[in-house]
């Protein structure tokens, strides 16, 4: 990470980097400002916390899933996203049922409705909806498919669902 980036770059960068080397939990505030070898006042000044830099950091991997329920992702990067999330099985399955669930679900609606300019809102928030059902289920344990079956089910599951909200079913 260079000091000449821009500082949202660096603390966004700084963030996603501690979170890959921990095994379990997101990093504190504190640890984030070091890395990026930012003012405290910086993080505020382009994110209201730790829930906001999170927030904005995950998008990264959900563009996998954004492009899937848009109709024109890759299973490949959808495997791989699902894998990243299996090897941090409890905080993915946090992530995605504790508080901030709706917004995160709200974003990868948005996510979707900019890929597909036919989608909207609602009826992208049910794709979201549905993608993270299935992860929910799988990070449980309570479906026990291989990554590449389950995107698989994911890929044609959203494909059906975005037909019926396109009107496009006979």
């Amino acid at each position: 990470m260079t000091r000449s980036s821009a500082p949202r770059s660096r603390l966004l960068e700084a963030f996603s980097h501690l979170i890959l080397e921990r095994t379990e939990g997101r990093p504190g505030l504190g640890e984030v400002i070091d890395k990026a070898q930012v003012a405290r006042s910086t993080l505020y000044d382009h994110f209201g916390g730790r829930d906001d830099l999170l927030l904005e950091a995950i998008k990264m991997p959900l563009k996998a899933l954004a492009d899937i329920g848009a109709g024109n992702g890759e299973p490949e990067a959808l495997v791989a996203m699902l894998e990243h999330f299996r090897s941090r099985r409890q905080d993915a399955l946090d992530l995605i049922t504790g508080p901030l669930r709706h917004r995160i679900n709200r974003n990868l609606a948005a996510m979707i409705s900019e890929r597909d300019c036919k989608m909207d809102e609602k009826s992208a928030i049910h794709v979201a909806d549905l993608l993270f059902g299935f992860m929910r289920l799988w990070l449980a344990g309570e479906t026990a498919y291989s990554a590449e079956t389950l995107a698989i089910l994911m890929i044609k599951s959203a494909d059906a669902q975005r037909r019926v909200f396109l009107h496009e079913v006979d």
